[in-house]
């Protein structure tokens, strides 16, 4: 037998199978004479009672009536008393094993020796009720650790009157427990011999199991070392030989197996050595276990075989604490620049990989953004300059209309030009037939049929009402438009951080509660009330007011404008340790679950129809995002459809020296 197999024999499983066949068969044999003993001690015990209850009967029957023959019933007991007793003499000292006992009708001994102690007066009690003729029981003498049967049978007359008792004490140890010791050592002895057998035995049948076992473990040994060309004979069909069978297949399998992983391997080694972007993998211990060269070129580290400092790499992937980023078991995305390399922007996606659902490390992808950072910020560039350049047009527009309102007041017309412009109006209008000819004179069937001055008077009407319907409305889109072109370029100075924030201490809470009051205005057109609690004093931050307030303002006006009337719009001020906080809830019409994650995507709404009914630009929500972010703080919301919208951001919290 090889070497191996000669070791394995020594810590060979064939002893714990030894072990696990005689453990079961002491466990049953203990389990069978626990069973046996206790079934035997109990059937002992009945039938010894039963004869000491047949005996009190006998008695019974010889003593109803008789009880005042003293002479009588000391003769019938005491035969039947020496009779019984195993022990006919005792010697000074020796314990009495059988008692008789004569008790009339209140309890008081009649006949009986004062030779063993006893206890009547529960059995007594128990079998004085009318109904019960026989009480028995099992008890201890503590002094001498004997147990005895104590028997109580009812003497009863014929006209049914209890007359007395007869009680019984007799010793159990020899003729019940001793023969329970014998049925005892008896099964004790068939045990180890059970046991002697069951030994030669499970030793034969471990050995049939283990040699296979151990000529299946040094195959396994050697398949281990690489030697794929290992078979076992098979000689058997059971499981021994099942598991011999599936071994061979295994092992072929495993050469095929480990060929398909070495070509796989050396596909995934290719991909990541030619592959654009950088992988890098960490283990559960911090310690680098890959990098391609495309990683390596990016982080500006040494190329080819030469060794990658730990400390550097870590440096350039910012990395604050190395063991709990290896062990974190969430999915993260993070941007870092790289200084040395030109303001280079590397985009880093990491993920664990486990293995049988254990962690087993992380793996980094690195991409280079630098170019799509460039071409955000041109992006942004045009933005700004998109919004400078309409700025100019719209404005004038406005000049325009009011320039046309002046001009269709003092303009002069030819009669035929006034009737031709009259009846333009009626089309700008949207007049029908029937509207034209009930705003004409009574006299009158067209305007054809109106003289000049009528005609005039008419076109005076037509301005008004087209100034009254036309021109807000002009005047209102514009307005909107510049709010607009005011937004976009605000959100485009905040993106390229051109906007300088004019700081200053201030109270918060003063802030909110201007706000709030010039608000309450708003609030009433819709009958709804805004109410405002303050927690605290709050102390001073420094912060751009102006900002701040347009934040408060927007927040609080959607509030408002979302909400249906006779609503109420919540103010809470807060405060901790570091941050001033204000939470602004409305009972509206809330915003869906799906659309939570977008509200503060730039002209995103929610529902743009009634967002643009009622003037919304989809900007708001961005800018207070941009201004809160950049003080320091955070804004975000919760919100459920139907049930209202809850908005909170945070001020950090400077103290004034």
């Amino acid at each position: 037998m090889p070497k191996i197999a000669n070791g394995l024999k020594t810590k060979s499983i064939q002893w714990r199978l030894v072990f696990i066949y005689v453990l079961v068969i002491v466990v049953v044999m203990q389990a069978v004479s626990i069973y046996l003993i206790s079934d035997i001690s109990s059937m002992l015990e009945n039938s010894f009672e039963e004869s000491i209850a047949k005996t009190a009967a006998l008695l019974v029957d010889k003593l109803v009536d008789r009880l005042d023959d003293t002479e009588y019933m000391n003769g019938i007991v005491g035969d039947e008393e020496r009779y019984q007793r195993p022990n006919k003499d005792y010697s000074e000292g020796e314990i009495k094993d059988y008692g008789i006992y004569v008790l009339d009708a209140d309890s008081k001994v009649i006949y009986g020796s004062d030779d063993m102690e006893f206890w009547v007066d529960d059995l007594i009690i128990a079998t004085a009720p009318e109904g019960v003729t026989y009480q028995g029981s099992i008890r201890t003498n503590t002094d001498t650790n004997t147990r005895y049967q104590s028997s109580c049978m009812k003497i009863v007359g014929d006209d049914g009157k209890t007359q007395g008792y007869v009680y019984i004490v007799a010793a159990m140890e020899d003729q019940v427990y001793s023969k329970v010791n014998d049925i005892r050592r008896t099964l004790l002895m068939g045990t180890g011999i059970t046991l002697v057998i069951a030994l030669a035995l499970s030793l034969m049948l471990a050995q049939t199991i283990t040699r296979p076992i151990v000529d299946l473990t040094y195959r396994a040994a050697e398949i281990s070392r690489g030697n794929f060309s290992q078979q076992i004979d098979v000689a058997s069909d059971d499981e021994i030989g099942q598991l011999g069978n599936m071994f061979n297949s295994m092992a072929s399998q495993l050469s095929q197996t480990l060929g398909e992983i070495s070509n796989e391997k050396s596909k995934m080694d290719a991909i990541f050595t030619y592959m654009s972007n950088g992988v890098i993998a960490f283990d559960t211990a911090g310690e680098l276990i890959h990098i391609n060269p495309r990683a390596k070129e990016l982080l500006v580290l040494p190329e080819g075989d030469q060794q990658v400092s730990l400390v550097d790499l870590i440096d350039r992937l910012a990395i604050d604490d190395i063991g709990a980023m290896v062990k974190s078991n969430r999915l993260s995305i993070r941007e870092v620049t790289l200084p040395s390399a030109e303001g280079r922007i590397i985009r880093i996606q990491q993920a664990p990989f486990q293995r049988e659902e254990r962690l087993n490390g992380v793996i980094m992808v690195l991409e280079d953004i630098t170019e799509q950072q460039k071409l955000e910020r041109m992006r942004s560039e045009f933005l700004a300059n998109v919004s400078h350049e309409l700025k100019t047009p719209l404005t004038n527009i406005q000049i325009r209309v009011h320039a046309l309102q002046d001009y269709l007041e003092e303009r002069e017309m030819t009669p035929p030009q006034l009737l031709h412009a009259v009846n333009a109006g009626w089309r700008i209008l949207d007049y029908t037939p029937e509207q034209v000819k009930a705003t004409l004179p009574t006299d009158a069937l067209d305007t054809y049929d109106l003289t000049l001055p009528q005609l005039r008077d008419l076109y005076q009407w037509q301005i008004s009402e087209i100034q009254r319907k036309m021109l807000p409305v002009i005047e209102a889109e514009t307005t909107r438009m510049n709010k607009l072109v005011h937004d976009l370029l605000q959100l485009s100075q905040l993106d390229s951080d051109q906007i300088e924030l004019n700081k200053r201490s201030f109270m918060m809470q003063e802030l909110v509660e201007e706000v709030v009051e010039r608000m309450q205005t708003t609030a009433k057109k819709k009958q709804s009330t805004i109410e405002l609690n303050v927690a605290e004093p709050c102390v001073p931050i420094v912060a751009d007011h102006d900002a701040i307030e347009q934040v408060v303002v927007n927040i609080i006006s959607n509030a408002i404008k979302y909400s249906p009337n006779h609503s109420k719009v919540v103010v809470d001020l807060t405060q901790d340790s570091q941050f001033v906080w204000v939470n602004i809830k409305d009972n509206g019409i809330g915003i869906p679950a799906q659309d939570l994650p977008r509200i503060f995507e730039r002209f995103y709404r929610v529902d743009k129809a009634r967002s643009r009914q009622l003037g919304g630009t989809g900007l708001g929500l961005a800018i207070a995002k941009q201004i809160i972010e950049a003080h320091g703080g955070a804004i975000d919301i919760h919100s459920e459809l139907g049930q209202g919208t809850d908005v909170r951001f945070s001020i950090p919290k400077q103290e004034v020296g």
